[in-house]
C-alpha cells in the first residue's frame, strides 16, 4: 500500500548535504500520486561577512568546544578533518549580499536556483 505522507529529517545545515535529494526522490515511489513530502522544500542561504581580525589571525575553538573535539579524537583514536559550523559569532561589518545557495529541494526533487 502506498503512503500519503513522507516525513523526513535528513536535511542538514546545507540542504542536500546529507544526500536528502537522492533519498527523498527514491522514497517518492512509495507515495500515492499526490502524496505529501514533509519538508516540502529546503533552501540554503549564504552571505559574505567580515570576521574579527583576531579570529582570522588565530582561529580556534572555545575552551568548551575544544574539550568536546579532543574527546571525539580520543574515542576515534586519531585526529581527522572536522566539518564545523559557526552558530554565533560577531562580525566587524555588516553581512553583505545574502543569496540563496544555488540549489534547493522542493517537493522531493532537487533543482538549481539561478
Amino acid at each position: 500500500e502506498l503512503a500519503e505522507v513522507c516525513v523526513s529529517e535528513i536535511v542538514g545545515p546545507i540542504g542536500g548535504v546529507e544526500g536528502a535529494a537522492v533519498l527523498i526522490n527514491s522514497a517518492r515511489r512509495l507515495l500515492v500520486a499526490d502524496g505529501l513530502m514533509i519538508p516540502g522544500r529546503s533552501r540554503t542561504k549564504i552571505a559574505a561577512l567580515s570576521l574579527p581580525e583576531s579570529f582570522v589571525e588565530q582561529p580556534a575553538f572555545s575552551e568548551l568546544t575544544a574539550h568536546y573535539v579532543q574527546s571525539i579524537f580520543e574515542q576515534v583514536g586519531y585526529r581527522f578533518d572536522l566539518r564545523t559550523g559557526a552558530c554565533t559569532f560577531y562580525t566587524e561589518g555588516p553581512i553583505r549580499g545574502l543569496r540563496v545557495f544555488p540549489h534547493e529541494i522542493r517537493d522531493g526533487f532537487i533543482g538549481v536556483v539561478l
